[in-house]
């Protein structure tokens, strides 16, 4: 276990300790992209002021599209199973601000920009869909399709 776990872990066990870790992190603070994911889930709960629980915390990464791509329902049960102790919170805070890009200098690993489809239409008009998402229903009026990254992308998919 790690101590981005480690922390995610004591905040899914504990009210105390999302206070402390939501006080002293950010979710750029977590190298992991599936833990950043579901600090940054933690965090809109809680700023909803709704519980943060295994119910809440899936429904809200089910809810952006995320929970598989974090490593599914079985990734956030072992989180909680797996922290040693929660009252440590502060110790695994620390760890993780030890390594952080924030605290060391070092900038986080790049993701890989995520592939898009550009759909250009008959009429001249384009929209920049996730492939994985996309259901064409009028084919038609497709002129062409050709793939870009997202970050030529202007329209938010």
């Amino acid at each position: 276990m790690t101590a981005e776990q480690a922390v995610l872990g004591a905040m899914l066990k504990s009210k105390d300790a999302v206070h402390e870790a939501l006080d002293l992190l950010v979710a750029r603070d977590f190298l992991d992209p599936a833990n950043m994911q579901i600090f940054l889930a933690m965090d809109t709960l809680n700023r909803h002021e709704s519980p943060i629980d295994l119910v809440t915390l899936d429904e809200q990464l089910t809810r952006w599209g995320r929970l598989d791509e974090v490593g599914g329902a079985s990734y956030l049960v072992e989180l909680v199973r797996a922290v040693p102790d929660p009252e440590n919170i502060n110790a695994y805070i620390a760890i993780v601000l030890e390594r952080s890009p924030r605290t060391t200098g070092k900038s986080a690993p790049v993701e890989k920009p995520k592939i898009l489809m550009r759909i250009q239409f008959t009429d001249g008009g384009y929209a920049d869909v996730d492939p994985e998402r996309a259901i064409i229903i009028n084919a038609a009026s497709i002129k062409a399709i050709r793939p870009i990254t997202s970050d030529e992308s202007e329209v938010e998919t």
